[in-house]
């Protein structure tokens, strides 16, 4: 079994993506932040609390204590939002995104990021969030919005520098 998540932990939908936010924090004392923005605008911001049991490959979160906050003034509360509950299957393999910088030069445009695991939940948790205010969340990137990767896995570079074989020591040595 892989280890389990451990707070703080930034959980980000198309990380690759330029001018582009759909996040998920997990910080410590069980607090959960999600924001959502894009084309230089926030869309939705809020703070709750969680709780999260792993078993396998899958956890199962449940959400409460929402509030909803203006995007642009965290003491500018709009709304509580109803508790709910979704699942992550935590997924292992080899991940590559094209970094999507724009304007890149040739030798940018070849980077990409990496990642050795991903979370897919059964429904995006921000959207689940945003329902109740009627929150104008852009589907840009629908289904890969359900698809979260966590930002302190994450390698950036070339292919070929992402798919060379990682030299491991022993301790001994």
């Amino acid at each position: 079994m892989e280890a389990p998540l451990t707070p703080p932990i930034s959980l980000y939908a198309n990380p690759a993506a330029y001018d582009y936010l759909h996040e998920v924090r997990l910080l410590a004392a069980n607090v959960i932040e999600m924001a959502a923005g894009d084309g230089q605008k926030m869309y939705f911001k809020a703070v709750g609390r969680f709780r999260m049991a792993q078993q396998s490959d899958e956890i199962k979160f449940s959400i409460h204590d929402i509030q909803l906050f203006d995007a642009y003034d965290d003491s500018r509360l709009e709304l509580e939002i109803q508790d709910f509950e979704c699942s992550a299957t935590v997924e292992n393999g080899d991940y590559f995104l094209p970094d999507g910088l724009p304007n890149a030069s040739v030798s940018e445009r070849k980077q990409f990021l990496s990642f050795d695991r991903r979370f897919v939940f059964d429904v995006d948790p921000i959207l689940l969030a945003g329902r109740e205010k009627g929150t104008p969340i852009p589907k840009t990137f629908d289904a890969s919005e359900r698809v979260y990767y966590d930002m302190s896995e994450c390698r950036r570079g070339t292919m070929a520098q992402l798919t060379r074989p990682r030299l491991i020591l022993p301790d001994t040595y």
